[in-house]
């Protein structure tokens, strides 16, 4: 903000578009300390800026949703931009709710929770009425709200999840939108939690038709920068409706701008002055302010008009020789201040201490002083609440304060807090546990670890997870080693599984279960396999179970031992120990279905539907049908008690089941709920899970463009997940099918002929690749390995399904007797039924077209037969991709036979039919096209390779090196080579200007789709 008040006429205050006044409700009043800095301070520099936020206004009064991060270093105005476009849109009667977060405490969901206080109050008064949201009546979301901002603990059960709440929310800005426009600022997004990031995230995906707009301000230079916010701001920009505000410091004609305005110097001679204050603040606003304030505090304007100017160093400097100005009392009166917070009272001051041996009196007093000397300022119209004028001066006072003083003040405030607390009001405890942490060495620990552990629960209560598994964290590592210590960490865990921290929680979880206190490892190393379980790291799992188990004397029908003996099972199923693993899950689940504990059997049968089939026997369907019969128990007793992670992870059975045995009405259904689940939750794994199955599902239907956006947004969803590394290789399956059927795999020849493939490559994989591109020699060479020497190992994996399609692609592609007399046995076990990856990240139609291809590869009879069964089965199950890919190879088998053109045309013309209709390139293909597009040539825009054009639209994504080297077959060192060379032709200083040329040259157009795939 502007720290010197001058005298302005009311034209210098900006003036937004003209809106309609509201009714129907009261809003609350307008910032106090923003409306008089608005009233009484001018408007300088930031017009452009302005003139930005009029457009987006003009967008807001035609119904849509639009949201601004400012960002800026620390002083650089963020605040006074919105404070000052806020205020302009306030006048006219335009709804403002106002949140912030706070650099050492803060309440989970800051900043949404003050707006949404100022919503509900709104709702109890009757000024707003909630319309029912999805799974919640009017009564339950005005409850849910309250769950999300109230300092006492809630009702919330660990089923009620942080989206449920979150709709109320969306419902409630819904309700106070029916009467006009309204503003919701953000303000210092920097310094919000994970939770509160992730609830703004659905927020704004949620309100996209509302006349709202969001302010969000934020730092974006280190130290106070944060990666969460800079990440979700760059995410949403992407998104209709957001936009990005930079601001910079003053250039010198802005500079003397402000001087002018604040009438420092005559007009005449600021220009010189001007450079010199530009140079040396660096044009920062606040930090310019400041320094020109010390300078006419310190003789009017005569430095300014002889140009004798002497700036301090810093900001720093500047308030130490302002607290050297100060008597010890006032200077251990802003001491105590600044260890208070950004605002403060005198109350406190006084409880902390300071009352003992001086009076309140000359605590005003001291504040007095210090307000003269531009250190802080009163709050207009709250007696005895003083603020600092900016985050950066209470930074500097906190610097200029000795380290043990720091420690006792924190100490003194903590216990003046304490002393204040009720026990029916939780509000003040993240507060006292940041105090009394930051009393280092003076004995206070273990009260600090209560006082998180208490936030913790408290965060947990109001559904922001990964804040509760964060303060939990914090509780452990101040209590003493032990079995304490051990709970804490374990709650920790629990907090970080539901929030999808899932590489923390395998380093809690595994230290837990092997060096944790005796009691406790047995339930982390529960606790772990379920993380390693949603996780895709289960290989580690069954060991430190296994351990676990040895070392328990827990008896056998104990339940926490059953729990761990289902969890052992599921690991080893994991872990490709098919047969043990479900031997181990039908004793668990005996001994379970003999308690008389419904959430102890549920929880039994969850680990039961593992959810991976290596599908190489009959015995794996067998078991694939037992598992589906589980899974529809599952789902009767989750839909009973009302939980949706078991309906989640039993539709997913359900789904696979389905597909494999030929049900099209059961796989939408199964499907359906499984996105419902996500949808409701807001969960991250519960919608990458449903988004990834959907991209398959909607590529068998032929639908590439739906699949192509699914399977970006499940590996957007995969990457907050914090999954392990070998999760690429399941988008990298989905993303190879998608890319087959549109023919766009002629990327990968390069990679491939000049001997870049990635070491340890899936060697089926890299067969369909030379496959499809018809690299016959190589092809020849790997299928005979892979049919000789690994068929025994890739039927060991729950990927065998692909690995054998892959296999009897290439063997009838390439005509080849002796591996379609091997692999014709392995795909008669299919027979009647849909092969897939156990997951269903892959779906290849029915089996009978893979029998059919190698029945005429042996020259045997039965080939149509093969080829009419297949088409029944991938009609019946609206596999329009595998209908259309059927009836092209039966119409090549029927034109190579000679069978009469009117047979052929009869496949062939249906087949083509569906190729042009849906864009098939593969299909078109088999029936005797290659319309595939003809990669660039060499020496293209700037001198850009092929190669090189692929990797800069890849960047112009968002790629890293390591995950171009994944999406194009190479080195992450090849692909850090092209990035260089890229950077040199293109002149791009850096990955972001060349992300800015790929997108100023229209790169992310052409061929956009390959870039997401």
């Amino acid at each position: 903000m502007n720290p010197v008040p001058a005298h302005t006429s009311s034209t210098q205050t900006p003036v937004l578009l003209r809106v309609g006044r509201m009714t129907g409700w009261t809003p609350p009043a307008f910032p106090a300390q923003w409306r008089r800095t608005a009233q009484s301070s001018p408007w300088i520099g930031r017009r452009e800026e302005l003139a930005q936020l009029e457009r987006v206004w003009a967008a807001v009064e035609d119904g849509s949703r639009q949201l601004v991060f400012v960002e800026g270093e620390a002083g650089a105005g963020k605040s006074r931009l919105v404070m000052q476009a806020s205020w302009a849109l306030h006048r006219q009667g335009v709804p403002v709710l106002v949140g912030a977060c706070s650099s050492d405490f803060g309440l989970p969901f800051d900043p949404l929770v003050p707006p949404v206080r100022a919503l509900l109050s709104a709702v109890d008064r009757g000024e707003l009425l909630l319309a029912d949201v999805e799974s919640a009546s009017a009564a339950e979301a005005r409850r849910l709200l309250a769950v999300l901002t109230a300092g006492v603990s809630s009702e919330a059960t660990t089923e009620t999840f942080p989206a449920v709440a979150l709709g109320a929310v969306v419902t409630a800005i819904a309700s106070a939108c029916t009467h006009g426009p309204l503003v919701i600022v953000l303000e210092d997004l920097h310094w919000a939690g994970e939770s509160g990031l992730r609830a703004l995230r659905y927020v704004v995906e949620r309100t996209a038709e509302l006349p709202v707009l969001f302010l969000a301000t934020q730092r974006d230079a280190p130290p106070d920068a944060s990666v969460r916010a800079t990440v979700l701001s760059v995410e949403l920009t992407r998104l209709p409706g957001v936009h990005r505000i930079t601001l910079e410091g003053f250039d010198t004609e802005e500079v003397s701008t402000y001087l002018t305005a604040l009438h420092a110097a005559d007009a005449a001679i600021l220009g010189g002055l001007a450079a010199e204050l530009r140079h040396a603040t660096g044009g920062n606003p606040f930090v310019l302010g400041e320094v020109v304030r010390e300078l006419l505090r310190h003789g009017a304007s005569a430095p300014l008009t002889t140009g004798d100017i002497v700036v301090p160093s810093s900001l720093r400097a500047l308030v130490a020789e302002r607290l050297d100005g100060l008597t010890s009392a006032e200077r251990d009166v802003m001491a105590r201040a600044a260890v208070i917070g950004e605002t403060f009272g005198v109350d406190l001051i006084s409880d902390s201490g300071w009352g003992r041996d001086r009076s309140t009196k000359k605590a005003y007093w001291a504040l007095t002083v210090a307000a003269e000397r531009g250190l802080i300022e009163a709050v207009p119209g709250a007696v005895g609440q003083y603020r600092f004028r900016h985050s950066l001066a209470r930074q500097a006072v906190l610097e200029a304060t000795d380290p043990y003083q720091r420690a006792t003040l924190h100490a003194a405030v903590a216990l003046a807090l304490e002393a204040r607390v009720d026990s029916t009001d939780s509000s003040l405890l993240p507060q006292l546990a940041h105090h009394f942490s930051m009393a280092v060495g003076l004995g206070f620990e273990e009260r600090a670890a209560d006082y998180f552990e208490q936030s913790g629960v408290l965060a947990a209560a109001r559904l922001a997870h990964s804040d509760a598994a964060a303060l939990f964290e914090r509780a452990a590592e101040l209590s003493r080693v032990g079995r304490r210590r051990d709970e804490l960490l374990l709650r920790a865990v629990r907090s970080h599984i539901v929030a999808g921290h899932f590489r923390r929680v395998r380093v809690l979880g595994e230290a837990l279960a092997t060096r944790g206190e005796a009691g406790i490892r047995l339930e982390a190393a529960v606790v772990y396999e379920e993380a390693s379980y949603l996780g895709l790291g289960a290989g580690r799992a069954s060991e430190v179970l296994a351990a676990a188990l040895a070392d328990s004397d827990l008896p056998v029908a104990d339940p926490l031992r059953v729990l761990a003996e289902a969890s052992y099972g599921r690991a080893l199923v994991l872990s490709g120990q098919f047969a043990d693993g479900h031997r181990q899950l039908d004793r668990a689940l005996s001994h379970a279905r003999a308690h008389a504990d419904d959430r102890l059997l549920l929880d039994v049968l969850l680990r039961s539907l593992t959810l991976a089939f290596r599908l190489s026997n009959e015995d794996d369907f067998v078991r694939m049908r037992h598992n589906q019969d589980l899974a529809h128990e599952v789902t009767a007793r989750a839909r009973l008690r009302g939980e949706l992670r078991p309906l989640s992870i039993a539709s997913q059975m359900r789904a696979f089941a389905a597909y494999a045995f030929g049900d099209p009405i059961e796989l939408d259904r199964a499907l359906d709920e499984l996105l419902r689940t996500g949808r409701i939750s807001n969960e991250t794994f519960f919608r990458w899970r449903g988004t990834a199955l959907m991209a398959t599902r909607h590529l068998s239907r032929a639908d590439l463009t739906s699949a192509g956006e699914s399977l970006v947004e499940a590996r957007r969803l995969a990457a907050t997940l914090d999954l392990p590394d070998d999760a690429e290789g399941a988008w990298s399956l989905q993303s190879y099918m998608i890319r087959r059927e549109c023919g766009r795999l002629e990327f990968a020849r390069s990679a491939l002929t000049s001997g870049q493939v990635p070491q340890n490559t899936w060697s089926p994989g890299l067969l369909a690749l030379y496959t499809e591109l018809r690299m016959d020699d190589h092809a020849k060479d790997l299928l005979r390995e892979c049919v000789r020497h690994a068929l025994p190992e890739l039927r060991s994996y729950s990927t065998w399904p692909a690995a054998l399609s892959f296999l009897v692609d290439a063997a009838v592609g390439l005509d080849d007797r002796p591996s379609a007399e091997a692999l014709m046995p392995e795909i008669g076990l299919y027979a009647g039924r849909n092969l897939m990856t156990s997951e269903f990240l892959g779906a290849f139609g029915s089996a009978h077209r893979a029998l059919a291809g190698l029945t005429a590869v042996l020259g045997r009879a039965g080939v149509e037969d093969h080829y009419a069964a297949a088409l029944e089965m991938d009609t019946r199950m609206g596999s329009t991709l595998h209908v259309a890919t059927t009836r092209a190879e039966w119409a090549t088998w029927l034109r190579r036979t000679g069978a009469p053109r009117a047979r052929v045309d009869e496949q062939a013309t249906e087949a083509g039919a569906l190729a042009d209709r849906f864009g098939l390139v593969r299909v078109r293909r088999l029936l005797g096209s290659d319309p595939t597009r003809t990669p660039t040539p060499d020496g293209g825009l700037d001198g850009l390779t092929t190669r090189e054009l692929e990797v800069v639209r890849l960047i112009g994504r968002g790629y890293s090196n390591r995950e171009v080297a994944t999406e194009l077959f190479i080195s992450e060192h090849t692909a850090a080579n092209h990035v260089r060379s890229i950077l040199m032709k293109t002149r791009s200083a850096n990955r972001t200007a060349a992300a800015r040329y790929a997108m100023r040259h229209g790169l992310l157009e052409d061929g956009s789709d390959d870039a997401d795939l």
